[in-house]
């Protein structure tokens, strides 16, 4: 039978572990613009917090576009060579985003971080930025972000409900 109350305690578990890792990577790696909170959201918009219940190579979207995303971050190709390029990085998707949830998850919040490291805007509007770029790739946006999509408020709902 369906317990609701046994699967919240197992969310909850397995939120508390996503935060875990958020902090690990983020005492290891230069990602000055991310925090825990912002990660959260990240993952909760990005996948649902499906990684809770699937393996992160089950999780893929844009399966029509020519680079799929992939895991809890939903990494697309472009988005890992931007990593690679700007912390010097040598991931690939085969050996670290698709299959494994942590590296999917440096990439994620060292991508979301590059656009905080190139926002030259008011500070005030750094957050939205990132997610912004995050979602439309951090080279497709200018430093306005006039033609702001839907899709970027629902990040910013996100990490509000969070912080």
């Amino acid at each position: 039978m369906f317990n609701k109350s046994e699967n919240i305690k197992k969310d909850k578990e397995l939120i508390d572990k996503f935060e875990i890792f958020i902090n690990n990577i983020l005492q290891v790696y230069p990602f000055p613009y991310v925090d825990i909170s912002m990660g959260l959201a990240l993952i909760k918009q990005e996948s649902g917090y499906a990684g809770l219940y699937k393996e992160n190579w089950e999780i893929v979207g844009d399966k029509n576009l020519e680079n799929p995303a992939y895991g809890i971050c939903q990494v697309r190709l472009p988005a890992l060579q931007d990593f690679n390029n700007f912390y010097g990085e040598h991931f690939s998707m085969q050996n670290n985003v698709i299959p494994d949830y942590y590296d999917n998850l440096i990439v994620g919040l060292g991508f979301l971080n590059i656009g905080g490291e190139l926002w030259k805007g008011a500070e005030s509007e750094r957050v939205k930025q990132m997610f912004y770029k995050y979602n439309n790739g951090h080279f497709s946006a200018n430093n306005s972000y006039s033609s702001y999509v839907s899709n970027t408020q629902k990040y910013i709902t996100q990490f509000n409900n969070l912080g």
